[in-house]
């Protein structure tokens, strides 16, 4: 009996002991990923807003709160840490960049004598504000200006990106300088670190390279739809099935995969508003693919290849470009016809009994032996057959599998040529988001 109850006590403290192992083990690694999710104290990062964010408050809400590239991945700041650059943020942009130069500059040695000279002080610019820090970097490297130690920059939304960017885009703005808005080409290259984070089809940042007309009204969506403070504040960067990311030498640039169109969002927001999704998404499902083709082909690619490169505008389309589209095209069909379909080429099930029109020829005439042969009446002899009419869903069916028939007859036809359809879509991404006249960035 005595030998029990031991058992029983040492039983007990066994579980004890091991729950406490877990606990422990459970707020260690917590405390470590709350670790490895914040920069240390010797690290600074400090603000430019875009537009109209005059006391840089946006900055932070930026991809949940982690935009800054640290160990690699993306984390944020220290809650003392973060030093916002205080300026005017409007429109003429040329004024206004003007305006943030000194603030800047104060901030960043502010966040210097916290950190001392041997911490790491990340400049972190939003549109507009991209700009102020792509200035105080062109400083820095004509000798002007002494950060006082390792900086890092870090431009969200940014018209100077090599390849996309709508400033490397149109070196020259033409008139449009004369009214404050001068072009400062594509971003000058750098000894320090720098990351360009981009929102797939925002023309601020992914400008069409090309004149092709879907692009372009494409891009017009864009900055309606996604050049907005709220669009980047969800999306993780973390998260590889959100991105693209490709580094040349110091400079990282990642490419924020964005799920729809915006060119058939109104479409959405209309269908939304008077409740008829369900009738409209298999529709736009069907025609997205074929269409996100064809927007596409206005850029130089869209796997973020050579997005160091900086590329102009042209009103020619490259020949070559024009033939990877095409090849493109049968997996783009295929893809339409199986979102249409509900993710498979067919939905409608297989039928329970056999009719003689879905027979065979030789099946048909065994049907007819088969077939036990019915006496008429005078009723039915007389009566006059009404014609079967097939419920809407038979029919619905009937066209989800004639597209499903066409889009693999094109596949099959393209087929020896090349390369099928482009990869999978991540995922996660970007949904475009309106934002309001406050949020917009320039």
């Amino acid at each position: 009996m005595a030998n029990h109850r031991k058992r029983g006590r040492s039983a007990t403290v066994v579980a004890v002991g091991a729950t406490a192992g877990m606990t422990a083990i459970l707020t260690f690694g917590q405390f470590a990923d709350a670790l490895a999710a914040t920069l240390p104290g010797s690290d600074a990062v400090v603000g430019v807003g875009g537009k109209d964010d005059t006391l840089g408050e946006r900055i932070p809400n930026k991809f949940g709160g982690n935009y800054v590239p640290y160990g690699g991945e993306f984390v944020e700041p220290a809650a003392d840490r973060y030093y916002p650059v205080h300026y005017s943020a409007t429109l003429p942009i040329d004024s206004s960049v003007a305006d943030g130069r000194q603030p800047l500059i104060d901030q960043v040695g502010i966040a210097r004598t916290q950190v001392g000279p041997n911490g790491t002080v990340y400049i972190v610019g939003y549109s507009e504000g991209s700009l102020v820090a792509e200035n105080y970097k062109r400083e820095i490297n004509a000798g002007t200006v002494d950060p006082g130690g390792n900086v890092e920059f870090v431009y969200i939304a940014a018209p100077t990106v090599p390849n996309g960017g709508i400033y490397a885009r149109f070196p020259n703005m033409g008139p449009l300088g004369l009214l404050g808005f001068t072009s400062t080409g594509a971003a000058e290259p750098s000894p320090y670190a720098e990351t360009f984070i981009t929102v797939e089809y925002d023309p601020i940042g992914d400008f069409p390279a090309y004149a092709n007309p879907l692009s372009l009204a494409n891009a017009a969506a864009g900055f309606i739809y996604l050049h907005g403070d709220p669009t980047p504040d969800a999306t993780d960067l973390n998260d590889p099935d959100a991105v693209i990311v490709k580094t040349v030498g110091n400079d990282t640039y990642i490419l924020v995969k964005t799920e729809h169109l915006p060119l058939l969002q109104p479409i959405r927001d209309v269908s939304t508003a008077i409740n008829t999704t369900a009738f409209t998404e298999p529709v736009l499902g069907a025609i997205e693919p074929t269409l996100k083709l064809a927007v596409d082909m206005g850029y130089t690619d869209r796997d973020y290849s050579d997005p160091a490169t900086p590329t102009r505008f042209s009103l020619i389309t490259p020949p070559k470009r024009i033939a990877e589209t095409l090849n493109q095209l049968p997996g783009a069909l295929q893809e339409g016809a199986d979102n249409f379909t509900g993710g498979s080429p067919a939905t409608a099930p297989p039928p329970t009994t056999v009719s003689p029109t879905t027979l065979a020829p030789t099946d048909r005439i065994a049907g007819k032996k088969q077939a036990p042969k019915a006496v008429a009446t005078n009723d039915e002899v007389d009566t006059p057959k009404k014609p079967v009419k097939r419920p809407p869903v038979q029919r619905r069916d009937n066209v989800r599998d004639a597209m499903s028939d066409v889009a693999r007859n094109v596949r099959d036809t393209f087929k020896p040529k090349s390369k099928s359809g482009p990869d999978a879509a991540p995922k996660h991404r970007a949904k475009p988001q309106r934002a309001s006249d406050g949020d917009k960035a320039a």
